[in-house]
């Protein structure tokens, strides 16, 4: 169970880097430098998939926002 865990959140942090931020953007966004997050990643991966999640998160409540937003006018539309 835990590697199905430790997969899907490895997954959720891969999919959202690619589609949003780079390391570079996530480094600015927390205050810390590059080579930080890298070091993270390896002397503490926890931290670093903790980190990426907490990042997923936000991406998706705002996504979900947008999505509400979009039905809302749909429905509007539609009365």
């Amino acid at each position: 169970m835990l590697f199905l865990f430790n997969y899907f959140s490895l997954t959720l942090c891969q999919n959202f880097l690619s589609k949003t931020m780079t390391k570079r953007d996530i480094a600015g966004y927390l205050g810390v430098d590059v080579q930080t997050l890298r070091n993270w990643r390896k002397t503490r991966p926890n931290l670093y998939k903790t980190i990426m999640l907490g990042l997923e998160v936000e991406n998706i409540i705002k996504e979900s926002k947008e999505h509400l937003e979009r039905l809302e006018k749909l429905k509007n539309q539609n009365n």
